[in-house]
């Protein structure tokens, strides 16, 4: 299924999604519930196609065994003539059956060149899901060639078709691939994966839509094993959750195959990329590449909530004014966050910096606020530039512009102009730093 904007512009509903957390904030507890109706529905697939399975297993084997045989039938030396035909057409015959393989929804760890097998062998769709950071690796080919291999998630993610070369066979094509991507991981995994040159080269990163969602440490009360044990989710929530989401997996293919957007949401999501193209020669300079994928990921999930509001009725009806503000506002907390995560202004050493600054803030520091003397003691000697007071204050200045830090006047402190200069920070980082 797809979403058509506006006409030409077609967009596909999978999407490749990060969420960064420190350990232990129990995201692989969360991780697992989020995804289990997903391994409901392939063990609800693979059941139901035993019998289909073991039938075209049977098939095949007969049809090998009579090839078989009619191919020594035709070697004897007091052969038929025409036996030789007739073991080729066998031969041809068998070949031609093919044993469809168990069905799967999700990956978990996989190299390229299996995701491209299981997108083949599953009509081009695929979840690759997990909790751990070896996804990237995998990317970057550590485990098979040790050259990078993204064809499979560049062309999983844009929906154009893809090659599938295997060895000894004949090759396969996946026309429309759509591979959903869902990570849970810690930040410096995603950092480490934008520092990827290859990554970047081809605008893998970019694809990716990823929040980092306020730590809870430091937080939890004193009766800790009970809280943790707790369960914050109540029964009704998780199977009404579970419910629609095993509804909307069997009606795939049921519902029609390209949504379009009504008038005016078309004419609202044109009016939200005007009003952020300008900024890309901005203060958004170094995110044009991110930004740029951020326009079709808004409508992917403008389509997605369209899906999941009328799951029970067809998905009738284009995607409509509401379900694109809805998307819109995700879209803006989403670039908030990539923001603060890759420096806001990124590509110049300013930007740099100022993320290094913010990890800093997020993970060392307790108190409510912070001196240009103590960001210059722990970081005077990391910058890759002179690290004056006035570099440290533009980097501190463009951590204001995201809103992570306000500056804090004390006129009777003395300092740079009679005052000390000190940010106050924002209450996510304080929360955060455990």
């Amino acid at each position: 299924m797809k979403v058509e904007p506006s006409p030409g512009w077609v967009e596909g509903l999978n999407l490749f999604v990060a969420v960064l957390m420190m350990p232990g904030n129990r995201k692989s507890a969360v991780f697992k519930r989020m995804i289990s109706p997903l391994q409901a529905w392939e063990e609800e697939l693979q059941q139901a196609s035993v019998d289909e399975i073991a039938e075209a297993s049977t098939r095949a084997r007969i049809a090998t065994a009579r090839a078989d045989k009619l191919a020594a039938k035709a070697s004897a030396t007091d052969a038929d003539p025409d036996a030789a035909d007739e073991a080729v057409a066998a031969r041809a015959a068998a070949d031609r059956l093919r044993v469809p393989t168990k069905p799967r929804v999700l990956a978990s760890d996989a190299t390229p060149e299996v995701l491209a097998q299981l997108l083949y062998e599953n009509g081009g769709r695929l979840a690759l899901m997990s909790e751990e950071g070896g996804v990237f690796d995998q990317m970057a080919g550590r485990y098979s060639s040790g050259q990078p291999n993204l064809d499979v998630y560049l062309q999983g993610y844009s929906n154009t078709p893809l090659l599938v070369d295997r060895k000894g066979h004949e090759e396969q094509r996946v026309d429309e691939p759509a591979l959903t991507i869902g990570l849970a991981v810690q930040p410096e995994v995603m950092r480490a994966a934008r520092e990827n040159n290859v990554f970047q080269g081809r605008g893998l990163i970019d694809r990716f839509i990823s929040a980092r969602p306020p730590s809870l440490l430091g937080e939890r009360d004193h009766h800790l094993a009970r809280r943790i044990a707790s369960d914050p989710v109540t029964k009704q929530a998780e199977d009404r959750y579970n419910q629609r989401f095993l509804v909307l997996l069997r009606s795939i293919g049921m519902g029609p195959t390209v949504l379009p957007f009504a008038p005016d949401a078309g004419d609202r999501l044109d009016g939200w990329t005007q009003d952020l193209e300008p900024r890309l020669r901005g203060d958004l300079e170094g995110l044009a590449g991110w930004i740029s994928k951020l326009y079709g990921n808004c409508a992917r999930v403008a389509g997605l909530l369209h899906v999941a509001r009328t799951y029970d009725s067809g998905w009738e009806g284009p995607v409509d004014l509401e379900d694109l503000e809805a998307a819109i506002a995700i879209a803006e907390y989403l670039l908030q966050h990539a923001m603060g995560e890759l420096g806001g202004a990124g590509g110049t050493e300013e930007a740099a910096a100022a993320a290094r600054v913010l990890e800093w803030l997020r993970t060392e520091v307790t108190a409510p606020s912070v001196t240009r003397r103590e960001v210059q003691t722990k970081h005077r000697r990391k910058m890759g530039f002179p690290s004056t007071a006035e570099d440290f204050d533009r980097i501190m200045d463009l951590l204001a512009e995201q809103g992570w830090v306000a500056l804090l006047p004390e006129p009777t402190q003395r300092g740079r102009g009679g005052q000390v200069v000190r940010w106050a920070l924002h209450p996510e980082l304080m929360g955060s730093a455990g």
